[in-house]
């Protein structure tokens, strides 16, 4: 069973993350070249979705040598409120798991992993569940309109409201050829979406 990274000291998570995706970066000692250098820019919560991501690509890199070559991520990091992922030299398919697991950042706690929705209450943007979110007293945020509702979350959470996400995901699912489908499906489900 995999472990639950978002127990993990950042520290902690770097260090298995590197021993095992460290093919993955070999630039990473080159600030020229790559930012992994730092390490990743992200807090805990987010550590499953890094994890699963790197390993689905690490999976299908290995077993799809002939698609790509030279693949190397430079950089992780937490912008506006969501995970930025980047790499050189992908392929459509990476491209849609990053876009899939950057997605999801945004209805995921980046300090905890609990489903979340992006808080704009402070200078700092960031995704956050109940219980890391400023109180409303102290927000500058934005006012939604009656009946308008960001909450979102993974499905089978206690938020009916996930159809909301998820149907962002559904449109570009959509308008994928029906060709990349199955292989974007197929790793999904390794990594249990």
């Amino acid at each position: 069973m995999k472990p639950d990274y978002t127990k993990y000291t950042k520290d902690k998570f770097g260090k298995e993350f590197f021993k095992k995706f460290d093919h993955l970066m070999v630039n990473r000692k080159n600030p020229k070249k790559s930012l992994m250098g730092v390490g990743i820019d992200c807090v805990n919560g987010w550590y499953n979705i890094v994890w699963d991501l790197t390993d689905t690509i690490d999976h299908y890199i290995k077993n799809n040598p002939e698609h790509i070559s030279n693949f190397e991520i430079v950089q992780i990091k937490q912008k506006f409120g969501g995970l930025r992922y980047y790499v050189d030299n992908g392929d459509k398919l990476i491209s849609g798991m990053i876009w899939f697991a950057e997605s999801l950042s945004f209805i995921t706690c980046e300090k905890c992993g609990a489903p979340g929705v992006v808080d704009g209450s402070t200078s700092y943007i960031q995704t956050l569940c109940p219980l890391h979110t400023v109180p409303k007293e102290r927000s500058n945020s934005v006012k939604l309109k009656q009946g308008e509702d960001t909450a979102l979350s993974i499905p089978g959470s206690s938020n009916p409201d996930y159809k909301k996400g998820f149907a962002i995901l559904l449109e570009y699912w959509d308008s994928l050829p029906d060709e990349e489908k199955p292989k974007i499906d197929k790793e999904l489900r390794k990594i249990g979406l």
